[in-house]
């Protein structure tokens, strides 16, 4: 069974959940479970929970601006000695402590200058990030530049790299190559890292020993290498690089849109982005959230790393992999200083976090530096006691805070507080939920509490008790202090209770039906009698029952039903003459047995009793009658009060009537109306109208005649039905009428004028009959009213076919018509013609002497116009509507006025437009043309080139060959077909203005044209067969070679010998080529060189001839026959002997 609570109060079903839609801050809600299992050591157990409906604002820090304009900021970061560094425009800052700004690198005017000397005099362009040393050297690079520039502790700047490198693996910076320096980062160690975007690398610079190596990137754009050698991998236009305490470097991956990691073994992950640009994922997994434009990273003391998503704002990726935003909303721009950082405009290109996770943007669009504070974290829900009961029992504490990264519990067991690790009593101790399992009796009164921290802050929460409880069973019974009531009379209930806890829960019901409220008491004013009344007592949290419910005993009600005492009373008459007795009775319900009747007359009493006799009334008294019952619970307190009756006397009265006409002194024929005005005439009077002594006219209150005559008298009798009237007739007073004759009026108009020019102004005058003392004049035009009431009206305005009429009212007595409409008068209007005049010529830009026609185009000038023709003012030509000139000067202006002699000209006269002339003089156009050369080789382009004068703006050239149109319409003409002796010249046809004559032929231009010749040459040897170190003598035959030939002597394709037609060699080989090229100087060859016919040469080796003797025998007798033989080397085919004995 469960049984919720809220603020102790019982809610919600038997269910395992519950749900409010209206929970307020701090209101306690609890469940209280009571288990139906056999052998359950303890079967009620209740949980309390406190609700906080504070919600954590956004996350994050406040965010502020702490420079502000500086041109293009970038690389703000805070330095080892406190002061923040950032670049803009052409110089390095940075920002004291205190605030202050100070340029501590460059110069205003961007450049390239100064190593050597003072930093602060030196000329940097585009300085871009900068990274701190703690021996207060810093490094920045330059965009513009592409140089890496250092500045000593002492000030002194110098530059140690820049792209002109040429160096390999291993070099030194200052020779190390690059094709970009976009970022730069010093770890911990003291090591120099270089991101080079274009060439897609990033190199580590070992300051111990200054030698560089590429330790990520292949140097070719693309994606590729996870898991594998970051040296392997594959960047496109990598942006910024980090490293962390671990010695862990994280890279911006900016093409890919992604950021990558190589760990201390050099292996290449990616921790975030898909590789699509993006905006998604904040809060989950950083490999599946979208990245902008990944441009700048940081990493913390915690190894937190925070990019700058430029165009996004800035994002974390937590060590768990978690990816969130910190600042900006998403949204480019410059806004939200004061507030959270995440709901501020940002661009974050620039990013860096502090020691104290600070995080520092430069908002390079914005002209910004700013920065984002730590934020603060805030517990706002905090933990609170937990009851049990019958222990062993589990418990649970828990908190929620805003911006936590981490949570420890800690218990306080009477002797201080200390943290809690996780055993087999507690679980969750370092999350925002605590759970006990198996607390015992001895942990009663353990105070419990959260230590909560964010990255840069810790808050802890409010002390929390444990407290185990001994069930019991509660109680509760009721009593009343009424007994038996009216129907609708409050009844009292009164609960006591036992063991219902600190906040006990009252149910009342009503007959099993809930009623009342959560109280100990329970107050009904709606029973009926035998309703049955009890009440079921719920034990608040804080009490440890068996049973969290008890029901009390039952109390039946006795009710007696509520009754409502009524009287009504009625008069005999009303509306009675003053004197008349009137007689009141009374008819009453739910009186009692003995009930009392109070009779009033204008709320005084006047009699008791059932009924009230009255002569004396007078009219608005007002009888009534208040009846007090005895009957028991009667509603209030027994009175009733009767209907009023309110009487109406009427006194002794006397009828009157009077006359008055609608009008007197009228019109003969006029209607005039005659109406009474009577008093006590009763409620149906009778009127008799009599007109001298007659009667005239119906049994009405007015009479209309229209046949009066002057002198008649019109009076009326009134007979009276007014009750109590003291006579029934009464005579009005008589009117005599006045009559007058009819008189008609009449008018006509003239006019000063009916035909008139328009705005000539017309006067109307009028004559009029019958216009009495005081006429009043309307005038119309086109049946418009216009003008004033007078007898004349003057009009300038108008126009052909007006028709101007005078509608008069006269102020005579009687006469008829009312109004009279005088003759219309139709005007001839003419318009107002206004004369003009324009001048045109048959050209106003002439040559000298042309003549020239001007011609003159006129409206409204008359049946005779008169024409004034004038030259620069001076009058020329004569009455005529053409004028012709040919002795007419440049800048001479021609007009002509028009005299009209139209009907209503205006004005008389109108002067025509200027024609200005221009005049040219006559120019003589003139040609000459030069060849870019004139003595050539056949076949040879030339190119003939025009000089002209006065050729206008697109003159035409036609040239000659000879007499015979060539080329094409060009100041050029280019000719590659010309032969010894052609002739050539050009026509120009000139179109400049004036141009006498308009075509001129040019000078003649004779070429000299040499035939082409081919070079030749082939050589000989005196000798192609030779012993090794013969000479030989190579001799060359030409053609074509010129004055001057060169001969360039080869021996196996190598030059040799000397600038001859003969080569002597004396070291040849066998098998040795000789050839020769000659180099022309000829004019006109095809070719400047030839090559001759090759001699390849055998070359016989020296042989040196041996020859040795062999005998028979050698010790010999005399005159034995001895053979000798002889053994020969390099012989010959036919070799001779000559054998010799003793020399000859």
């Amino acid at each position: 069974m469960f049984q919720w609570k809220k603020n102790g109060i019982n809610v919600g079903g038997n269910s395992v959940t519950y749900t409010d839609n209206s929970p307020v801050e701090g209101n306690n809600f609890s469940c209280t479970v009571i288990s139906s299992a056999n052998c359950v050591a303890n079967p009620t157990v209740t949980a309390t929970i406190i609700f906080a409906c504070t919600a954590c604002g956004p996350p994050g820090g406040i965010i502020t601006t702490i420079a502000y304009p500086y041109d293009a900021p970038l690389g703000a970061v805070m330095g080892h000695d406190g002061n923040i560094y950032f670049t803009h425009a052409a110089k390095v800052s940075k920002i004291t402590p205190a605030g202050t700004i100070v340029t501590v690198a460059g110069q205003n005017t961007p450049g390239y200058g100064g190593d050597g000397g003072p930093a602060s005099s030196a000329l940097l362009a585009f300085p871009a990030v900068v990274v701190t040393a703690p021996d207060g050297t810093y490094y920045f690079n330059e965009f513009t530049n592409q140089v890496l520039r250092k500045v000593n502790p002492a000030g002194i700047i110098s530059t140690i790299a820049n792209i002109l490198g040429t160096g390999g693996e291993g070099s030194p910076l200052n020779l190390a190559r690059f094709e970009s320096i976009e970022d730069i980062y010093l770890d911990n160690a003291g090591d120099l890292y270089i991101v080079d975007r274009v060439g897609n690398k990033v190199k580590k610079v070992n300051m111990a020993t200054n030698q560089t190596f590429t330790i990520a990137g292949t140097g070719v754009a693309g994606f590729s290498g996870d898991g594998g050698p970051a040296i392997a991998a594959q960047f496109n236009k990598p942006t910024s690089v980090a490293v962390d305490n671990a010695g862990n470097i994280y890279i911006t991956d900016e093409g890919n849109f992604r950021i990558r990691k190589i760990d201390p073994s050099g292996i290449i992950t990616t921790i975030a982005g898909t590789g699509a640009s993006g905006k998604t994922g904040d809060g989950g997994p950083a490999i599946i959230a979208t990245l902008f434009k990944p441009h700048d990273l940081d990493v913390d003391n915690a190894g937190n790393v925070y990019l700058g998503d430029w165009g996004n704002g800035v994002r974390k990726i937590s060590m768990t992999g978690i990816i969130t935003r910190v600042a900006g909303n998403g949204i480019s721009g410059y806004s939200g200083d004061g507030g959270p950082a995440t709901l501020a405009r940002t661009g974050a290109c620039n990013i860096s976090v502090d020691v104290n996770k600070n995080i520092y943007i430069s908002d390079f669009e914005f002209n910004a530096v700013r920065k984002v504070t730590c934020g603060d974290v805030s517990i706002n829900r905090q933990p609170v006691d937990t009851i049990v009961c019958n222990a062993p029992a589990n418990a649970s504490f828990s908190v929620r805070a805003c911006d936590a990264t981490s949570y420890q519990w800690q218990v306080n067991t009477g002797s201080g507080w200390s943290d809690l690790g996780n055993n087999a009593t507690y679980s969750g101790v370092t999350t925002k939920k605590l759970d006990i399992t198996g607390a015992t009796a001895a942990m009663n009164n353990y105070q419990y509490r959260c230590v909560v921290s964010s990255d840069c802050k810790t808050a802890i929460s409010s002390l929390a008790t444990l407290k185990i409880r001994v069930a019991q069973t509660p109680v509760v019974t009721i009593t009343t202090s009424t007994g038996i009531a009216c129907q609708g009379a409050n009844s009292i209930f009164t609960a006591t209770s036992q063991y219902g806890g600190l906040i006990p829960s009252y149910q009342w019901k009503k007959n099993g039906i809930n009623v009342g409220t959560n109280s100990n008491t329970y107050t009904g004013n709606t029973f009926i009698n035998g309703d049955q009344v009890t009440c079921v007592l719920t034990a608040s949290a804080d009490e440890c029952v068996t049973t969290p419910t008890a029901t009390s005993n039952i109390i039946t009600v006795a009710i007696n039903p509520v009754v409502t005492p009524v009287v009504t009373i009625a008069a005999s008459a009303n509306n009675i003459c003053g004197g008349t007795p009137v007689t009141f009775t009374l008819t009453s319900a739910n009186e009692g047995s003995a009930p009392f009747y109070q009779w009033q007359k204008n709320g005084v009493n006047v009699a008791v009793g059932t009924t009230y006799t009255d002569n004396t009334l007078v009219t608005g008294d007002v009888i009534r009658c208040a009846l007090i019952s005895n009957a028991p619970c009667t509603a209030g307190s027994g009175w009733a009060f009767s209907n009023d009756v309110t009487m109406t006397i009427v006194t002794a009265v006397t009828p009157t009537v009077s006359v008055v006409p609608s009008g007197n002194n009228v019109c003969a024929g006029a209607a005039v109306t005659f109406n009474t005005t009577i008093t006590n005439g009763g409620a149906s009077p009778v009127y008799q109208w009599k007109k001298n002594g007659v009667n005239v006219g119906a049994n009405n209150n007015s009479y209309t005649d229209n046949t009066l005559t002057n002198g008649d008298i019109i009076t009326c009798i009134l007979t009276s039905n007014s009750p109590c009237a003291t006579i029934p007739f009464a005579t009005s007073n008589g009117v005599t009428m006045i009559i007058n004759p009819i008189t008609p009026p009449s008018i006509t108009v003239a006019a000063s004028s009916s035909t008139i020019c328009a705005g000539t102004p017309a006067t109307f005058t009028s004559v009029i009959a019958n216009g009495g003392g005081t006429p009043v004049y309307q005038w119309k035009k086109n049946g418009i009213n216009t003008g004033t009431n007078s007898n004349t009206y003057t009009d300038n305005t108008l126009t052909n076919g007006d028709i101007i009429s005078c509608v008069l009212t006269p102020s005579a007595t009687c006469a008829l018509p009312a109004t009279a409409t005088s003759n219309n008068i139709t005007m001839i209007v003419n318009p107002l013609l206004t004369p003009s005049i324009s001048v045109a010529t048959s050209g106003n830009t002439i040559c000298a002497s042309t003549p020239v026609n001007f011609s003159s185009v006129i409206v409204n000038g008359g049946a005779i116009p008169i024409y004034q023709w004038k030259k620069n003012g001076v009058n020329v030509g004569t009455n005529n509507s053409n004028f012709t000139d040919n002795a007419l000067n440049n800048g001479d202006i021609i007009s002509c006025i028009l005299s009209s002699d139209a009907v209503c000209a205006t004005p008389a006269t109108a002067t025509s437009n200027n024609v200005t002339m221009i005049v040219n003089p006559l120019l003589p156009p003139s040609i000459s043309i030069a060849g870019s050369a004139t003595n050539i080789c056949a076949g040879t382009p030339i190119t003939f080139s025009s000089t002209t004068n006065n050729g206008g703006t697109v003159p035409v050239y036609q040239w000659k060959k000879n007499g015979v149109n060539v080329g094409t319409n060009n100041n050029n003409y280019t000719d590659n077909t010309l032969n010894d002796g052609d002739i050539i010249s050009c026509t120009l046809n000139s179109n400049a203005v004036c141009a006498t004559p308009a075509s001129v032929t040019s000078n003649n231009v004779t070429m000299i044209v040499n035939p082409v010749a081919t070079p030749s040459v082939s050589i000989t040897a005196s000798s192609a067969t030779i012993c090794a170190g013969t000479p030989v003598t190579f001799s060359s035959t030409i053609s074509n070679g010129g004055a001057s030939p060169v001969y360039q002597w080869k021996k196996n394709g190598v030059n040799v010998g000397t600038n001859n037609n003969n080569y002597i060699d004396n070291t040849l080989n066998n098998g040795d080529i000789i050839s020769c090229l000659l180099t022309s100087n000829q004019v006109c060859t095809t070719v400047p060189t030839a090559a001759s016919n090759t001699i390849t040469i055998t070359v016989n080796p020296v042989l040196v001839p041996s020859i040795t003797l062999a005998s028979s025998a050698n010790t010999i007798c005399a005159g034995s026959n001895v053979n000798f033989t002889a053994a020969i080397t390099n012989g010959g085919t036919i070799p001779f002997y000559q054998w010799k004995l003793n020399g000859s």
